[in-house]
C-alpha cells in the first residue's frame, strides 16, 4: 500500500492541495488538513549592494536565485536551503519620511491578500502604504509594527 500523499515542496508550487487528490471532499474524508501556505523572508536594503551580495554568497553560503541589478529597482534574491533573503538598493528618495530610516523589510507572503488587508484594517492597523498592485505584478500593503519594524504583506 502506498504511503501518505506528500505535500508540495516549499517554493516548488503555490498550491495548497495535497498531491494526487482530486477534490477537497476526498481530502476531508481522509482527514488530511488542507493547509494555507504562508512564508516569511527578510529583505535588506544595504548601503552597498555589491558588497552585500558578495558577503552573503561568498561567506554566508547563499546562492543567487534571481538577479535584477540591471533593472531600475536593483534587487537580488538569495537562497540557502529553504531560507530566502532579498537584497535591494536603498531608495534615494523614500516614499515617506519614516522610510528614510529603514534598512530591513520583513515580508509576509499570504494566499488571500484582500482578506489579510481587511483583517488588519478591522483590527485598527495604521497602514503606511495602502493595498495596491506593484510594478513587479504582486499586490501588497505596508505597515510598521510597534517597534518600528517595516512589514510588507504581499500576495503570491
Amino acid at each position: 500500500m502506498p504511503g501518505p500523499p506528500s505535500w508540495h515542496a516549499w517554493g516548488s508550487t503555490r498550491s495548497t492541495s495535497a498531491r494526487g487528490f482530486a477534490n477537497q471532499s476526498e481530502i476531508a474524508r481522509l482527514g488530511i488538513v488542507n493547509r494555507m501556505t504562508e512564508s516569511l523572508w527578510v529583505e535588506l536594503f544595504p548601503r552597498d549592494l555589491e558588497s552585500s551580495v558578495s558577503f552573503y554568497t561568498e561567506i554566508m553560503g547563499f546562492r543567487v536565485d534571481r538577479d535584477d541589478r540591471d533593472r531600475a529597482f536593483n534587487y537580488v534574491s538569495l537562497v540557502r536551503g529553504t531560507v530566502r533573503l532579498g537584497l535591494g538598493s536603498r531608495p534615494k528618495e523614500p516614499s515617506s519620511p519614516t522610510l528614510a530610516r529603514w534598512s530591513v523589510e520583513i515580508v509576509l507572503e499570504v494566499d488571500d491578500i484582500d482578506a489579510e488587508y481587511e483583517r488588519a484594517q478591522s483590527a485598527g492597523l495604521e497602514v503606511d502604504t495602502a493595498l495596491g498592485l506593484r510594478p513587479w505584478g504582486l499586490r501588497d500593503f505596508r505597515c510598521f509594527d510597534p517597534d518600528g519594524n517595516y512589514w510588507r504583506v504581499t500576495s503570491r
